[in-house]
């Protein structure tokens, strides 16, 4: 069965898990 998306429960993994969305430049 497919995996649950993973749901930040602080702002700071909110914000770790943005950062590593994005590639940096």
């Amino acid at each position: 069965m497919p995996k649950p998306r993973y749901r930040p429960r602080t702002p700071s993994e909110a914000k770790i898990l943005r950062k590593a969305s994005r590639p940096p430049r």
